[in-house]
């Protein structure tokens, strides 16, 4: 009993072995052709990453004056210190509700 059960076990880690090879190359072709999207996430990761900090800059300073910055350049003038644009991005303010925009540059 004890040597079939030793075969079926052999049996199955050698199995395991030749199905991890497969998948490995799989997973190199499949990783190929996914740069792009991988790509386009860090993108939208790093300008929601600096949307959130900025905006939360703004309602940082508008708690403590009681209104809105006329520019990201009130904002850095009062002392907040902003982020670095993402590459690739311009930056758009918007004074009447204070949102903070960036937009792909081509």
């Amino acid at each position: 009993m004890r040597a079939a059960t030793a075969l079926v076990a052999l049996l199955l880690l050698a199995g395991a072995g030749c199905g991890s090879q497969t998948a490995e190359k799989g997973q190199a072709a499949d990783t190929e052709g996914h740069q792009d999207v991988l790509a386009a996430s860090v993108k939208l990761a790093e300008k929601r990453a600096y949307e959130g900090a900025v905006q939360s800059l703004i309602m940082c300073f508008e708690a403590e004056t009681g209104k809105l910055p006329s520019s990201l350049d009130e904002l850095y003038a009062a002392g907040y210190k902003l982020p670095p644009v993402p590459q690739g991005f311009a930056v758009s303010y918007v004074p009447d509700t204070g949102m903070v925009v960036l937009k792909e540059v081509e």
